[in-house]
């Protein structure tokens, strides 16, 4: 549940969507002047609105959320997956998505995984609205698997009367290793049963190619994260939740697009310096790991935006968190904190902290819940 007011940005970081989550009032959406589709007066037609439909967490978190969600079936061809997968839903007037009906599909169910994948993101939409009165809406959601990224199709000629929303996979190919099919791509590369991979395969997988962008390998028991993982220069995702790591190799800082490493659920006390130097990195996940000191390298990786660290031991956080100056979401439950350094009240674009299960002093919760920013969540 979220309280208070939130901004949400794009892509580009310009702001989206601003929105009161006490009230559900909308304060203020991006200018929209182009055509939505809209149930009114019986029929679907084309309108342009006061107040469009939008996620209510904004398109760019919709798209990131969708992204991370879709487990790409595979084809075992050993061939670029290629074609494009669209899919129809209507937004309620409350705002939640129904009614999923596919239109294309590709080989291996692309189709269902897509479903499946919007069906995950749990959170609902800001409903069209037409002088107060709210209608229903309708999109279509295609997913393009294209070789070449500067080939784009902006509209799928031929599909029903609908708002076209797009996300794009560039692809290459396939390969099995051990029996176990593993797909690689230039934004996905995805392990289906990590528990059925030796570590000599990883490292084969790794050794693969250097267009990896998207690697996985969750709950495989993995305790060492080979050192070739350095080689991976256009990896942007890495997720490793639920292994045994104890430690993160020195050569992860040649992962220079790394945006996203999730680490949850191992057995980490510290961290490499070299971390300082990915300065793609936006959101990275330590929850349930084994911190009993706030990681101050951390403090020099300046464009983190989300950081998660709950369900450690950390007793306090340092001053140097100043230097997370875009920073927007962290999360600090289960911890030991009693108290916070007076530089997290300046963390300009601090949107949301979280700090449940902390022995928190009186004084410093109750500046935080009197805060007149309204930039801090106390759950």
């Amino acid at each position: 549940m979220k309280y208070s007011v939130w901004e949400y940005y794009d892509a580009e970081k310009n702001l989206e969507l601003k929105i009161d989550h006490t009230t559900g009032n909308v304060l203020f959406r991006q200018p929209d002047t182009s055509s939505f589709v809209i149930f009114k007066d019986g029929n679907w037609t084309q309108r342009r609105l006061e107040q469009y439909p939008i996620p209510i967490d904004g398109y760019n978190s919709f798209y990131r959320k969708l992204f991370m969600n879709f487990r790409e079936p595979i084809t075992g061809t050993g061939q670029p997956d290629e074609g494009t997968v669209s899919v129809m839903f209507d937004v309620d007037t409350t705002g939640v998505p129904h009614d999923y009906i596919l239109f294309n599909d590709m080989d291996a169910a692309f189709g269902e995984a897509l479903i499946r994948a919007m069906k995950e993101i749990e959170s609902p939409w800001v409903p069209a609205q037409i002088h107060q009165t709210k209608y229903p809406s309708r999109f279509i959601m295609s997913l393009s698997f294209i070789p070449d990224p500067d080939k784009r199709i902006l509209h799928h000629p031929g599909l029903p009367l609908a708002r076209q929303l797009n996300l794009y996979v560039t692809t290459t190919y396939s390969l099995s290793i051990k029996n176990v099919e593993i797909h690689r791509s230039d934004r996905r590369f995805s392990v289906d049963d990590a528990h059925y991979i030796a570590m000599d395969s990883l490292e084969q997988a790794i050794h693969s190619g250097k267009r990896v962008g998207f690697l996985k390998f969750i709950g495989g028991g993995l305790e060492r994260l080979p050192a070739s993982i350095g080689n991976l220069s256009d990896l942007q995702y890495l997720n490793l939740v639920d292994n045994e790591l104890t430690e993160l190799p020195s050569e992860i800082a040649g992962l220079k697009k790394l945006q996203y490493l999730l680490l949850t659920g191992n057995q980490l006390n510290s961290l490499p310096s070299g971390l300082a130097t990915l300065r793609q990195l936006s959101v990275l996940g330590l929850a349930s790991n084994d911190f009993s000191e706030f990681p101050t390298i951390l403090c020099a990786c300046t464009g983190l935006e989300d950081l998660d660290l709950s369900n450690n031991r950390i007793a306090e956080i340092p001053p140097c968190i100043s230097g997370l100056r875009n920073l927007r979401v962290i999360y600090l439950s289960q911890n030991h904190l009693k108290t916070l350094p007076e530089e997290v009240f300046h963390l300009k674009n601090l949107r949301r902290i979280v700090l449940d299960g902390n022995p928190l002093d009186a004084k410093i919760a109750e500046r935080l819940q009197k805060s007149g920013l309204q930039k801090y969540w106390l759950r």
